[in-house]
């Protein structure tokens, strides 16, 4: 799971697995793109969530901070998932411009030509 913001769906999708029965085959990478200060300050039961997503699954689940979702080829060398969800990619606001703008929506498609590349 790619940039999820609060790692909330993370969470919720390693629970799933575990209650369904399926956490022994199936490994769960969550990721933000935030650092792990930044995220701390922002949602203070981060520690709580981070502790179930691996305890859902022990020696599978992993929780990685700081991760761009344009460059995973760089971080997860070997590059072998079977499903990556990244729920709401956006590029990042711009001051003074709408989604609509060309700038901006020229950003949100350069960042998903980029994602998909990697």
């Amino acid at each position: 799971v790619v940039g999820d913001g609060d790692l909330s769906f993370s969470k919720e999708l390693a629970l799933f697995l575990m209650q369904e029965g399926m956490a022994h085959c199936h490994t769960v990478v969550a990721t933000t793109y935030d650092s792990q200060q930044i995220m701390a300050s922002r949602y203070p039961n981060l520690p709580e969530i981070v502790a179930a997503i691996e305890q859902a699954s022990p020696h599978r689940n992993i929780v990685r901070h700081d991760i761009d979702a344009t460059r995973l080829h760089e971080v997860f060398l070997d590059g072998c998932f079977e499903l990556i969800f990244w729920n709401f990619p956006h590029a990042g606001a711009v001051r003074g411009m709408q989604d609509k703008d060309n700038l901006v929506n020229w950003r949100h498609t350069n960042m998903m030509a980029k994602f998909f590349w990697t």
